[in-house]
């Protein structure tokens, strides 16, 4: 259904204060519920390990059924030789991915070969995504000690935590393939995206093991994702089930909302902001701990508190980019609708898929917004 260009010029004062007092309400009963109705009873969940990141240091609690994974635990060492790990797949998945887009771009587009802005944009995405994974390894080793191969070593009692570095890559590998440096005749809109998606999974290439641990701009850039507690699949989990996962099934969503292009940028904005604004929060102010039984890491914990702050993002994004859709009713269902949804599929999905298990839970329900709701 082609978007109503003129329906933002009727919008009530009614509207616009439900745009901004729904996000606040909710806001307002969450921080109540967390901070009056239900403070933490034990802080055995809260409890913190002295060694965050040590390589020989094991921790419990007191309660057995608080046996989790915490930030930093360090689950594994990188001592397995590299063509028996996921880093020689990867060469082959990047080389396949190509052999498809070089088909694909001949079939469907083969005029852009020739287009240099294209190409030059795409370089330019490239460039990007490797001075943002460059500051973050960068950031790493500003606050952490790295071991005699470069490896991260710290403390869990520093604020900083390789979280967030890793989830700034996250977020910048799958924002900056929506950047539209130049509008070129020559290019298709999912054609590009496929591309810009591509560029980014080989900027991910130089962070294999026999790289990194020759070159230390590639092991510096690797510090600022490798999560000790995801060792030794810190870039297997990044590169298979965060961002090839996630970013095939954008394509799919950019093929439904070509006529609606923004509603694509509003999809992406709800998985990226929500888990950018659950990181810190669950990091700072989790106390509420709980583990998804659904993951294959034994005790894999997250808080309510970042599903909490995942809900009130997924409210806020369409309050925002109201404009994006075609009628304020749009808006509104958006706005009630994804919050649980997106909430509940962070709460119950296996740490490791989250980021496509967000984009097809918000993409389904965009989606069905624009088919159902006038």
């Amino acid at each position: 259904m082609p978007a109503d260009e003129v329906w933002t010029s009727r919008l009530t004062a009614v509207d616009m204060a439900g745009l901004f007092a729904l996000p606040l309400l909710s806001f307002l009963v969450i921080v109540a519920l967390f901070t009056v109705l239900n403070k933490p009873k034990s802080k055995a969940l809260t409890y913190k390990s002295p060694n965050y990141g040590a390589i020989h240091h094991h921790f419990t609690t007191d309660d057995d059924d608080c046996d989790i994974i915490y930030a930093g635990h360090v689950t594994g060492v990188y001592d397995t030789a590299w063509t028996s790990t996921f880093d020689l797949l990867f060469i082959g998945v990047i080389a396949v991915l190509l052999l498809g887009l070089v088909v694909w771009t001949n079939i469907a587009q083969a005029a852009l070969w020739s287009s240099s802005p294209f190409w030059l944009a795409l370089a330019l995405k490239a460039i990007g995504l490797l001075v943002v994974s460059t500051l973050a390894g960068m950031a790493c080793r500003l606050f952490c000690v790295v071991d005699d191969r470069g490896y991260v070593q710290t403390t869990i009692s520093l604020k900083f935590k390789i979280n967030y570095t890793r989830q700034c890559q996250l977020a910048a590998a799958y924002l900056i393939p929506l950047l539209n440096l130049w509008t070129s005749a020559a290019t298709n809109a999912v054609l590009e995206l496929a591309w810009s998606y591509l560029a980014v999974l080989v900027c991910y290439l130089v962070q294999i093991k026999p790289l990194r641990e020759r070159i230390t701009w590639c092991m510096v850039q690797f510090n600022g994702i490798d999560l000790p507690d995801d060792r030794p699949h810190s870039l297997q989990w990044l590169v298979l089930n965060d961002l090839l996962s996630g970013f095939a099934l954008l394509v799919c969503f950019k093929s439904l909302f070509l006529e609606r292009p923004s509603l694509f940028v509003v999809l992406v904005l709800v998985v990226v902001g929500s888990r950018s604004v659950a990181e810190p929060v669950g990091s700072l102010w989790g106390q509420h701990k709980f583990s998804s039984k659904l993951s294959w890491i034994p005790h894999d914990s997250r808080t309510w508190e970042s599903t909490a702050a995942i809900f009130i993002t997924a409210m806020t994004m369409p309050a925002i980019m109201y404009q994006s859709f075609s009628s304020i009713h749009q808006v509104f269902t958006a706005m009630v609708v994804l919050p649980p949804v997106v909430a509940c599929i962070d709460a119950v999905s296996p740490r490791q898929w989250t980021m496509p298990s967000l984009v097809l839970a918000a993409g389904a329900v965009l989606v069905g917004i624009v088919h159902v709701v006038a």
